[in-house]
This record gives structure tokens, sequence and C-alpha cells, in this order.
């Protein structure tokens, strides 16, 4: 089930809403821009329709989902019958699709195959901090029927109300597929398959609307965005466990393109309009994050229409004032709602976050120039980043310059960003001061440039050389990329992968097969009554995994007055009256032992009490290895 059921119903939840809108449309799109920009559809029409569910009273699932759906194809159908212009014919290929289908196919499966390797089995946990949250959180999606952004994190507070707002949309859809594959399971491929399949095919759908006279390029655009740089599942297996960010960063390059494309993309002004905006709520509800990351990479396209634009109305001196004018509004404006997001206590605490700091400025440029700013390569990507500079130079003066300008922008923004430079360090402030929340993005924009470098390199060098030479060079290419690139960048994501499940990136590993084991006996072992576990206890996610009542749920759990006194108090059992009084003020009945909390250097006081069991007032119920599970008696 967890290799076949669980990542089809993923496939099925994230992709078969997205293709069903552009059809009805009438976008016609190449298949593999489809592939990267229908999940973002999805995620617009899912979420959009959970906010809707929750203030109808809607309980989230299917036939919700179906309903918001049906609803965006209808709309979708109306503009498309009231379409004023005839949209224009999708250009025939002229060239033959089975290299780039292939290319995609060998990019994307060798992640999922170098991950499935080293993960061994979806069920596993990630050893991550955030990981374990979003799997709480899921789980609460499917007990409370509610994916809006304003409920998602009550699922892990013991009175089930939220404290703070939080992008839902990866979560609703994530939950659609979950009563098939299982919670876990369901878990890994939902960030997984994502991660992969829309950003190599993202990538190639952004090569194609920056540069769409170059079809040849397109297999080494999948083959390139590959291992060897910063990839958005990366962010994932770090310590953090990001997947929200994970899945949003590979959602851009193919948001992007469905934005910026003109002759790759069938579809009247107003037909793409509804996919544009749907992607664009789709990419926000996963994480604004990569929204405003977006914006920066489209720099390109946006700045100098903007350019032009202001130009134009100045151009004209009975207008000079509507644009003074509308500059003062936008400052103001900018003032006021600074302002007051800054009096926001969440906001104010992201701006404020400085996790990272600013980094040496070797490990700036180092960072850039192996084309992974979160530094957990050995930097293969240098290859990639030298044709990149190589391809923007040969396209400044042509119409491939946006790319070439977003390109930089992203560049210069992270370099500015990671300096220690007054106001400048405070730039990704949103991205709660971490580079590497938008290292891919930086990626993304570097990969058409890098394959348009390397094709223009090519071909001057096949016109100075002889046919035979030719042939060699044609050989040796894909050789070049594979060794120097793909072979170590594999290796780098294996070791990643296997410290990210077995702990050597933070700790000792979560869980092992049998304490999962373990957590899959509980739910019917134990007779009602929640679980005391330590909140960097396996313990911890048979909330997740099973909808089993935990106390805490997770990390991220506030702690009540009852829970704080019950901490304290707990090596008193069998003589303590209160504390019986708190056990059972919190439901409480059974004592989940474990004396190697996964973060040893992050353990809070519980973890320590639960690292050893009471000697009196208990009774067991089951074992896995050290990992215990008692039933407490002294309270009746």
């Amino acid at each position: 089930m967890e290799w076949v059921v669980a990542p089809l119903a993923v496939v099925l939840a994230f992709w078969l809403p997205g293709v069903l809108v552009l059809r009805v449309g009438g976008v016609r799109l190449h298949a593999v821009d489809v592939a990267a920009v229908a999940p973002a559809i999805t995620v617009g029409i899912c979420g959009t329709t959970a906010e809707i569910a929750r203030l109808l009273g809607l309980r989230w699932g299917a036939p919700v989902a179906l309903g918001g759906t049906a609803l965006a194809a209808v709309v979708a159908l109306l503009v498309r019958v009231h379409a004023t212009r005839t949209a224009p014919a999708l250009p025939r290929l002229s060239w033959d699709r089975r290299p780039l289908l292939a290319a995609v196919a060998v990019a994307a499966g060798l992640q999922l195959v170098v991950v499935a390797h080293g993960m061994g089995d979806p069920r596993r946990l990630l050893v991550a901090n955030d990981a374990g949250v979003h799997m709480t959180w899921l789980r609460g999606v499917l007990e409370s029927g509610q994916a809006s952004a304003f409920t998602l994190t009550g699922a892990d507070q013991l009175d089930g109300v939220a404290r703070s707002v939080y992008p839902s949309g990866w979560h609703a859809v994530a939950a659609l597929a979950a009563p098939s594959g299982g919670v876990a399971a369901t878990f890994t491929w939902a960030w997984l398959l994502p991660s992969i399949i829309t950003w190599t095919c993202g990538v190639v759908a952004l090569t194609r609307a920056a540069f769409p006279n170059r079809p040849a390029i397109l297999p080494w655009a999948a083959l390139v965005s590959g291992p060897g740089v910063a990839l958005p599942l990366t962010l994932t297996l770090t310590p953090e466990g990001m997947v929200p960010n994970s899945v949003g960063t590979a959602l851009v390059p193919g948001v992007l393109a469905l934005l910026v494309a003109r002759k790759s993309i069938q579809a009247s002004a107003s037909g793409r309009a509804l996919p544009g905006l749907l992607a664009l709520a789709g990419l926000t509800l996963v994480h604004p994050n990569a929204a405003l990351a977006l914006g920066l990479l489209a720099a390109g396209w946006w700045a100098p229409a903007a350019v032009r634009g202001v130009r134009s109305l100045w151009a004209a001196r009975s207008r000079r004032r509507l644009v003074m004018a509308a500059a003062g509004v936008a400052i103001i404006a900018i003032g006021v709602g600074s302002t007051v997001l800054l009096r926001n206590p969440e906001v104010h605490g992201i701006l404020t976050t400085h996790d990272e700091g600013a980094l040496p400025v070797v490990s700036a440029v180092s960072g850039l120039v192996t084309l992974d700013p979160t530094l957990l390569t050995d930097g293969s990507g240098a290859l990639v980043f030298i044709l990149s500079v190589v391809g923007a130079a040969a396209v400044w003066r042509r119409r491939g310059r946006p790319m070439a300008i977003g390109a930089l922008v992203m560049a210069g923004f992270f370099l500015a960003a990671s300096s220690s430079l007054p106001l400048l360090s405070w730039l990704d402030a949103p991205w709660y001061d971490e580079s590497r929340r938008y290292a891919p993005v930086i990626v993304a924009g570097a990969l058409p440039l890098a394959v348009y470098g390397s094709h223009a390199s090519f071909r001057l060098l096949a016109a100075r050389s002889r046919p035979k030479v030719r042939w060699l060079m044609r050989v040796m290419a894909p050789v070049l990329v594979l060794l120097t690139v793909a072979i170590p960048g594999s290796l780098d994501l294996s070791r990643l992968v296997v410290k990210s499940y077995d702990g050597g990136l933070t700790g000792p590993p979560i869980t092992n097969g049998p304490e999962l084991a373990l957590l899959a006996r509980l739910p019917h072992e134990l007779s009602g009554g929640a679980v005391l576990s330590g909140p960097f206890s396996g313990g911890s996610y048979l909330y997740a995994l099973s909808g089993y009542p935990t106390v805490p749920r997770d990390w991220g759990t506030l702690p009540t007055p009852e829970l704080r006194d019950a901490v304290t108090r707990l090596r008193g059992l069998g003589s303590d009256p209160q504390l019986c009084a708190d056990l059972a003020a919190l439901g409480i009945r059974y004592l989940y032992i474990d004396p190697s909390p996964w973060q040893p250097w992050k353990s809070l006081p519980l973890d320590a009490q639960l690292a050893k069991a009471p000697a009196t007032g208990v009774r067991f119920v089951d074992r896995a290895g050290p990992v215990a599970v008692y039933e407490v008696t002294a309270c009746g």
C-alpha cells in the first residue's frame, strides 16, 4: 500500500483538479508544462475551497474538494465561452519529444530512486523538527474536518484552539490522499512527489518560456535540474524539515512559466487569467515565502514593463501629476501597511528572527558559485554556474534577457541578504533570515541560462571543429555532466537522505522498525485514556500516526498549568495525590518511556522525566527495545 496506493492517491489529489481546470478552460500546454503547473492550480482550488467550507460549516473532504473543483471548472468554461479573442494555436512541435520525456524521466527518477533507497520505507519518520508538526497538522485536518489556515495550528494544542495563522494549502490537498494510503506514507509522498516532479518539469517549462525558439536545449534543462544543485526536496531533508517551503519552491518555476509564456501556451488572455490566479493563490497557500521569491525571480519581466509604463505616463505632461500622486499614495500605503503588520506579534516575530545571521563572504560566494546556498553539497554545481554566466552573457541583448535579469536579481538578493551590511541583512527577514528557504529559486533562475550557455558554447565550438570532433563532443557532453554534476550530486543527496532518516544530522533516529511497529500496535492495545510522552520522543508521533490522544501532541504543544505541574511531580507517582489530579485533568492513563529522545540537545524537562519508568504505580503494557509503555495504576 505504501509503495503503490499512497503515491497514486497523492498524484491524483495534487494533479487531477489542476489538469481538469486547464482542459475545461481551453488552456493548452505541452504535457511537461501541465505537470509543472497543475499542482499549484490544485492547491489554489482546494485551499480556497477549504476556507469557504470553514465559513459555511462544511467538513473538509473529497466531496467538498470535488465541489470546489467543479465550480472552478464551470468558471473556466464560462470564461472560455465568452472569450472575445480566439486563442492562438499552440505551435506544432517540429522536433522529437522523446528525448525530452526521457530526460525528464531520468532526472526525476534519479532523485526519486536516491531518496527511496535512503529512506527504505515511506512510513519512516524524518529526523526533523517541523516535519513532525506538519504531520500532526495533517492528522488534525482529518480529525477535525477543517483545513483552514485559521484552524490548522490548533491540531497540536490540547484545547484545539489555533494560536496563529499558517498557510494550509498543502495540508488540505494531502489530507485528500491520506485515507487511502495512511498518514505516514501519504505525508512522505505528498512532499516528495511534488518537490521532484513539479521542479523538474517546472525548470523545463521555464526554459521553454524564456527561450521558445530553442527546443533542443529542453532535455538538458531536465538533466541539469537533478542532483548536484540545491534541490527543493533538500529543504525537507534539513534538520528543520521545511515541508511547505520544499513544495513551494518546487512550484515556482512552473508558475512563473505559466505567467510569462507566450509561444508555448494556447489560451486567450482571459482564458489564461483564471489558471494564473489560481496558481498564484496556490503558491501563496503552500507558503507565502515562495510567492515572494517568485516576485523576485519575475523581476526580469515586470520591472522593465513597469519602467516603460512610468516613462510613457511621464512623457505626457498632463499625466505627471497622476504619476506623482500614485507614487505618493503607494509610499503612504507601504508605510501604513508596514506599521500595521509590525504591530502583529506573529509578523513581528518573523521579521525579528535572525537564525543564521550574516554569512562569511567566502561561504556566501561559495554557495552562489556552487548553486547550493544551503551549503549541503560538495560543490558539484560549479560547472552549471559557469554555464549560467555564459548563458546570461549570450542572451543579454536578446529576447532571453528577462531570464538573465531575474537570475541576477536573485543572486544579488542572496549576496546582499547574507551580508552584515546595515539594512541589507534584513532583506530576507520574511524568510526567517534563512537563505536556504529560497535557495532553490536562485537555482531556478540559473538553470535555463546554464542550458542556453551550454548550447551556445557547443554550437560555437562545433562550428570551428571537424565532423569527427563534433561527434565526439556530442558524446562527451552528457558524460561530462554525468561525471561532474549528476553522480557527485546523487552521492551527496544519498548521504543527506540517510542522515535525515537515521539521525546523523541532529542525534539518534526518532524511531526504528520495532518502535514503529509498537506505535502501530498501541491504539489496539490501549483501552482509553491519553498517553503522556516526551515532546522529542517517538511517542509524540502517536497522535499523528493513528489519531490516538497524546500529551503533548508534538514539541509545538503549549503546556497547560496541569501539564507543567505534572512534569514536576512525576517522580512522586504513587504518593502524590495532586499528580493524580493533574493526570486526570489531562485525561492521561499511560506513560511512554523513552531513554533516548531524538533531540537530546533540545529536550525539555518532560523528556528527562520520562527517560526512566517509575518504580511503583504502573503496569507494563508493551515494549520495543528500550522504549516501553506503562499504564498508570496508582491513581485508581
